[in-house]
């Protein structure tokens, strides 16, 4: 699947590597299909003045039947108690991470110093959903706009998304 980049800025290039770290969601609905807490990765901008932001909504597919979500709701695209506490790109890079989420300069020049959050894909609908369903095998949770509500809401209220006039957003995803 392709990835979409809706907005470009540049920054100022800085030599510091900061991890990003897990926050759970709190809102009792903004929950995985399994029922699971919602959540997103989060690393501050270099400078606390920086008002900039990447914020990316991780893709992973639809699931398009009863059967097909439960099955999805025992993996990472529909759980988010398997979520390790940093953002990881693979065994080899534990909580490195790369294109507009890179914390290296080098790798990311454009967006390295700025807030980067990942907002954790795992409701089966592309963050659109908001319903319950009960199956034979248990109860699905189609939350994934209340998980995206409440991401924003958490980013705003403890990180000081949108805080300061002039806020820029790139928002990208696959």
């Amino acid at each position: 699947a392709a990835c979409m980049v809706l907005v470009v800025m540049s920054a100022v290039r800085v030599a510091a590597m900061l991890d990003m770290n897990l926050t759970l969601l709190s809102a009792p609905d903004a929950v995985c299909l399994d029922g699971s807490p919602g959540g997103f990765y989060y690393a501050p901008a270099r400078s606390p003045t920086l008002n900039s932001w990447v914020i990316e909504l991780q893709g992973g597919g639809w699931c398009y039947s009863p059967a097909m979500c439960m099955q999805r709701a025992r993996t990472w695209g529909g759980s988010g108690a398997w979520a390790p506490n940093c953002l990881n790109a693979g065994p080899d890079a534990p909580c490195k991470q790369f294109g507009p989420l890179a914390a290296d300069p080098a790798a990311n020049p454009d967006f390295a110093t700025f807030h980067r959050v990942h907002i954790q894909y795992c409701d089966g609908g592309s963050f659109a959903g908001d319903r319950e369903l009960d199956t034979p095998d248990g109860r699905l949770h189609f939350r994934g706009r209340r998980i995206l509500q409440a991401a924003l809401s958490e980013l705003q209220s403890s990180f000081g998304l949108g805080a300061a006039e002039g806020t820029q957003v790139l928002l990208t995803g696959c």
